[in-house]
């Protein structure tokens, strides 16, 4: 039991060595400044004082309820390299010192905690994760028309479309995942028609429904979309991809609209 519930005789207990706070039998520091200690060896300086803007994250980890949790998280080798290597970076902590590093969950976590604790401000993660996928997937097309066409319909129709919508809020998986539905319909539909030996400009309407008629083909709505886009911005000619008209909301309702 611990020295909140049971305390036999005066001396029984021992006081931390460190902070002369917890009460424990122990008389090594206890768990609280020996997270105190490991976080400085890898955030801090040679004398173990830590940068100014990286107080709030210190104050945060060795205030938790449970420091022990805190501990084995700070003891595992990918987050403590991670952490040595932001404490040895000589730069202010930023969202774009943080993009230098390889990405994981554990980054992913550390900047959401920085965030959290004041240290970074808040970023809409899900669209930079976004715009670096459609960044990849444009990249990885060889036809430089195609390339174009991808990119004029991922970043101008798609992206642009949907920083406007959010604004100042962040976007929404829901968002996120209907962007990649539309682009990844895109790109199959163009790796279709190069396997056909076709492009935009050369498919005819038969050559589209015999697309459609396909029982493996996926995203036949975005399809259908992209075609439309493409017929507008002149890549396609003859072609026609039917549709329903949406009569909902066009923007975000309260919960009691809802």
């Amino acid at each position: 039991m611990c020295a909140k519930c049971i305390n036999p005789e005066p001396d029984f207990w021992d006081r931390c060595p460190v902070c002369t706070v917890t009460w424990q039998l122990s008389p090594r520091p206890c768990q609280r400044c020996a997270l105190d200690q490991q976080v400085r060896d890898l955030l801090g300086d040679a004398t173990g004082a830590i940068r100014p803007e990286l107080v709030p994250f210190h104050e945060a980890l060795t205030s938790s309820e449970r420091p022990d949790v805190a501990f084995a998280w700070v003891s595992r080798s990918k987050a403590r390299d991670l952490l040595e290597r932001i404490g040895s970076d000589e730069r202010p902590v930023t969202h774009e010192v943080l993009d230098e590093l390889p990405p994981s969950k554990v980054l992913a976590h550390l900047r959401s905690v920085l965030v959290a604790t004041g240290a970074l401000a808040p970023r809409d993660e899900r669209f930079i994760a976004l715009e670096k996928w459609i960044t990849a997937t444009v990249q990885a097309r060889t036809d430089l028309a195609e390339r174009r066409i991808l990119h004029g319909y991922a970043v101008w129709r798609h992206l642009r479309r949907l920083r406007r919508r959010v604004g100042e809020d962040h976007t929404t998986r829901i968002q996120d995942f209907n962007v990649r539905c539309h682009v990844s319909a895109a790109d199959n539909f163009l790796t279709w028609l190069g396997g056909e030996g076709l492009t935009l400009g050369t498919c005819t309407q038969p050559d589209l429904e015999r697309w459609m008629a396909e029982p493996t083909v996926s995203y036949r709505d975005e399809t259908g979309h992209f075609v439309r886009w493409s017929l507008q911005h002149r890549h396609a000619s003859a072609l026609s991809y039917g549709t329903v008209r949406w009569t909902g909301p066009q923007g975000t309702i309260d919960s009691e609209k809802r």
